[in-house]
């Protein structure tokens, strides 16, 4: 059985899952459509190889990784355009854009193909639009380009972790100053529009390997990220 939470924050859908593929389950029941997803994160998430089926089924997201989630949201048309921020990475590396399926440039065209029964990217060299960086100041002024539909994702690993980010150093300590990545990133936020529904995950898991918020912590990053939400959207 999955286990999640449901509330609302100013009339907006929070769901708060354990795991990060769990997040696919309640994207398809919500029924957007070509929404721009902002994944807050410490990782892309963005593998693929996911399993294909014509129509996903209730159980569908357990199919799924934590790593290729993403994937499948842009196949089955829930997602149509892919922002990543990572609060733990340096200032010029915290935003980055994967594209679009309008895109009318290949390299920020956000396409997917079937083979062999999985889902996966057309483009081979999606993990180079790393590189297709914005630079903070893109969300300070207000230029990710948003869909009418918008759906905001939180890893809270994106602000406490004790396994490394992408583009941190070998001995960066993600678990220190969280509460400044949290207030960051909600500054970020507060520029842009409001979404139509927040996924929250937690994080941890029966699964030692797949832990990455510290257990210790976990609860008061939660609560901290919605009281900063509550603040951002409640207005």
């Amino acid at each position: 059985m999955m286990k999640s939470k449901k509330k609302k924050i100013a009339e907006i859908p929070v769901i708060i899952t354990q795991e990060h593929n769990q997040v696919f389950y309640y994207w398809h029941k919500s029924g957007i459509k070509n929404a721009t997803l902002l994944h807050v994160d410490g990782h892309s998430d963005m593998g693929d190889s996911a399993d294909f089926q014509k129509e996903p089924k209730r159980d569908y997201y357990r199919e799924l990784t934590i790593e290729n989630f993403i994937c499948p949201a842009v196949h089955y048309g829930i997602v149509s355009k892919v922002y990543w921020v990572n609060p733990h990475a340096s200032e010029r590396e915290k935003l980055h854009y994967f594209g679009s399926k309008k895109a009318t440039n290949l390299e920020t065209r956000l396409m997917t193909v079937i083979e062999e029964n999985c889902i996966m990217w057309y483009a081979d060299d999606i993990f180079d639009r790393f590189y297709l960086s914005k630079g903070i100041e893109e969300i300070h002024n207000s230029k990710i380009s948003l869909t009418k539909k918008f759906i905001l994702d939180i890893d809270l690993d994106a602000f406490c972790t004790h396994k490394k980010p992408f583009d941190t150093p070998k001995y960066y300590r993600g678990f220190k100053n969280w509460k400044k990545r949290v207030d960051e990133t909600m500054e970020l936020l507060d520029g842009l529009k409001t979404p139509d529904l927040i996924t929250i995950t937690r994080s941890v898991s029966s699964l030692a390997s797949y832990t990455f918020v510290p257990l210790d912590k976990v609860d008061s990053v939660q609560m901290y990220t919605l009281e900063k939400l509550r603040e951002v959207y409640g207005k």
